[in-house]
């Protein structure tokens, strides 16, 4: 999957291949097509992956016991410090965007992760 997001990250969704991505991670295009139907599956797994691994380090920063403002803060500092500490994490995200834009079935997958996003922000207030 690292390597997926590093290909996807430095040539785009587009330009990226599977021969590239197979390479890059040290494995046949057929072990591949075992875990993935095609790039696009892989792609859309990427984006799940990271999201939810995003999500659940916000959900450990939130304390209930604390006010809603500090959880907020814990948030946006674990959203700053995710880009900091990753640096193909915007311009991966960048690329869901952007894919998301052509493709319906990645817009809707893009939604719903929005839309955990968002109860999770409900949940805190």
């Amino acid at each position: 999957m690292e390597a997926a997001v590093s290909v996807f990250a430095r040539s785009g969704f587009e330009r990226a291949t599977v021969d590239e991505i197979v390479q890059q991670a040290g494995f046949s295009k057929g072990a591949f097509y075992v875990h993935f139907e095609s790039k696009e599956d892989l792609f859309q797994a990427t984006l799940e992956e990271r999201i939810s691994r995003q999500l659940e380090a916000f959900r450990r920063g939130v304390d209930h016991t604390q006010p809603m403002d500090h959880n907020v803060r814990t948030i946006l500092s674990a959203v700053f410090g995710l880009v900091r500490e990753d640096p193909l994490w915007a311009p991966l995200f960048m690329e869901f965007g952007a894919h998301a834009a052509r493709n319906e079935k990645v817009r809707q997958r893009l939604a719903t992760m929005y839309e955990r996003w968002r109860e999770l922000i409900v949940d805190i207030l």
